[in-house]
């Protein structure tokens, strides 16, 4: 395995608790880049070839996005289903699977813990977080995830303004994922309503402090918003 570039790793050490990261780290994967968007968020661009490798209950969410390669790398329980340019697969917290990686593949890696998703689920869905979990999926395919993956992989992580644009194509991403591939008990009940004053609250901060980069995250949280509403708000 090639060593990886300490200069990659710069501010990336909040990485380090991230099972899956680790797992790829000892393994024959070659870590493009990484880094820590803020908001429990944290990317890492990979390349691997012919490996294989393991995750067993990581406590955290991992979104892969394949950008490159993967026609013959399959998961042992699932040997008839590879991959490609353009799959993702979604490895819950509690998610096990054992892995054989044939030929050249490049996949981007998001990482988010689950308190997260409980954040997201109150305020980006408004609902209780018990109502949703992630679904272990293997090499699906989304064309809106793989064009946000795509993006966030083209960014220069290492500038402060494409961090910040990287926090918000994440946020789309997770967004997106819960409300897509997410598993809802029965008798959802969605809640929501952005007021008058919450919306000029986010605005006239925005405004007042021009020099400041808020995340998406920072914003929901000075209006007591949902992150989606916060969204809307400043776009």
């Amino acid at each position: 395995m090639a060593a990886p570039d300490n200069r990659l790793l710069t501010g990336t050490d909040p990485l380090r608790h991230h099972a899956v990261f680790n797992a790829l780290t000892d393994s024959r994967a070659s870590l493009e880049r990484a880094a820590v968007l803020g908001d429990g968020l944290g990317l890492a661009l990979w390349r691997n070839r012919h490996d294989d490798t393991a995750y067993a209950q990581p406590g955290h969410h991992t979104l892969s996005v394949y950008l490159e390669g993967g026609h013959s790398t399959y998961r042992l329980d699932q040997p008839g289903n590879l991959g490609a340019p353009g799959r993702l697969c979604v490895l819950p917290a509690d998610h096990e699977s054992r892995w054989h990686v044939g030929g050249t593949q490049r996949f981007l890696h998001l990482y988010f813990d689950p308190q997260y998703v409980a954040w997201h689920c109150v305020r980006l869905l408004d609902r209780e977080p018990r109502g949703l979990q992630l679904r272990d999926l293997t090499f699906a395919q989304d064309p809106n995830l793989f064009a946000l993956g795509q993006r966030l992989a083209a960014l220069d992580w290492q500038a402060p303004d494409a961090r910040m644009t990287g926090n918000a194509l994440a946020h789309e991403a997770v967004t997106h994922l819960l409300l897509s591939h997410a598993a809802h008990s029965p008798g959802a009940d969605w809640r929501g309503g952005l007021s008058a004053t919450a919306r000029r609250t986010v605005r006239d901060w925005i405004e007042a402090h021009p020099e400041q980069n808020p995340t998406l995250g920072e914003l929901a949280a000075l209006a007591g918003l949902s992150e989606y509403h916060s969204r809307a708000c400043s776009g």
